[in-house]
C-alpha cells in the first residue's frame, strides 16, 4: 500500500490558483498540526477518555484524508471506533502506536511532495 494516495494530492494541485502554492501550504499546517492531534490521543487513551480519543481521532481523520494519507486516516477510524464505543485500553494503544508509525511516514511523503512544489 502508498503511504499517499497520489490522486487526492493532484486533485489539490488542480485547485491551485497560481497565486498561492495551497498544497504546500496544507501540507505544512498538516505537518505542524498533525503531532498535537497525535498526542492528545496518547494522552487521552492515558487517562481512558474515550470521548477525547474519538473527537481528536476524527478531527485528525479528515485532515489525513484530504491530503490521501488513507492508512493514517483509517488508522484513526479505528481509534475513532474505539473511542466511540467505550474504548478498550489495549486495543486503542495498538491503533495508537501503528498511527504515530504511518505517521512517520507520511510526515517524510509530504515532505517530499512539498519540496517538489516548490
Amino acid at each position: 500500500m502508498d503511504v499517499l494516495d497520489m490522486t487526492a494530492l493532484e486533485a489539490l494541485r488542480g485547485l491551485d490558483d497560481g497565486e498561492d502554492d495551497l498544497l504546500a501550504e496544507l501540507i505544512d499546517l498538516f505537518l505542524e498540526d498533525a503531532p498535537a492531534r497525535i498526542s492528545s490521543m496518547r494522552t487521552a487513551i492515558a487517562a481512558e477518555d474515550w470521548s477525547a480519543l474519538g473527537s481528536w481521532a476524527h478531527s485528525l481523520k479528515g485532515s489525513c484524508g484530504s491530503l490521501g494519507a488513507v492508512h493514517m486516516a483509517d488508522l484513526c477510524a479505528k481509534l475513532e471506533a474505539v473511542g466511540r464505543q467505550g474504548g478498550v485500553r489495549v486495543e486503542a494503544e495498538r491503533w495508537q502506536r501503528d498511527l504515530e508509525h504511518q505517521y512517520e511516514l507520511v510526515r517524510e511523503a509530504l515532505a517530499r511532495e512539498r519540496d517538489t512544489t516548490h
